[in-house]
């Protein structure tokens, strides 16, 4: 079982280079690469999620944690949570990342954090929670096999390029919990 906490600032990096290298595991088939290179340019990561961490990020209405096998310093996946909801749907939360470094995969850290998220979620707004995974994304089917049903379909633009996205929902996130 991963070892579980909210994030501390000095995680920042981590989870920067935890992001970065998602983005290049689960999209780099698909997506356009001049949206692709600087969302896997690692060092650009650390500089965004630290501004983000500093100036935007309010713990008020959201939630970030972190999980490591290793111990309680050592980041290997990461959720950020956010009451709202997306797409229409109801929701009360929004699982707007969920990243587990690729070495560390295969282990539960993804569905730890999941439950994790939703504990917090249930804490503040009972409700749905609501995830948007890119269509063409090689591992969304993990988000139905925890339990997560297709709830919508949204198309995002970058520039030009037009990219499809599944909205996944639980309606009852209080499930993911005992899991």
């Amino acid at each position: 079982m991963p070892t579980l906490r909210p994030y501390r600032r000095r995680d920042a990096d981590r989870i920067a280079e935890i992001l970065a290298a998602g983005w290049r595991q689960a999209y780099s088939g698909f997506m356009p690469a001049e949206i692709l290179a600087p969302r896997i340019d690692v060092e650009q990561r650390k500089r965004e999620i630290a501004e983000w961490l500093d100036t935007e990020f309010d713990a008020q209405t959201e939630a970030l944690f972190v999980a490591g096998a290793e111990g309680a310093d050592h980041v290997e996946g990461f959720i950020h949570m956010e009451l709202g909801d997306k797409g229409g749907l109801g929701a009360t939360g929004i699982v707007n990342l969920l990243y587990v470094d690729p070495p560390a995969q295969g282990r539960g850290i993804g569905r730890a954090l999941l439950g994790e998220g939703a504990r917090w979620l249930g804490g503040k707004a009972a409700g749905p929670m609501v995830l948007s995974a890119y269509a063409l994304n090689p591992f969304r089917h993990a988000y139905r096999a925890m339990g997560g049903r297709e709830a919508a379909r949204l198309t995002s633009r970058f520039g030009t390029h037009e990219l499809a996205s599944v909205l996944y929902l639980w309606d009852d996130p209080g499930s993911l919990v005992a899991t």
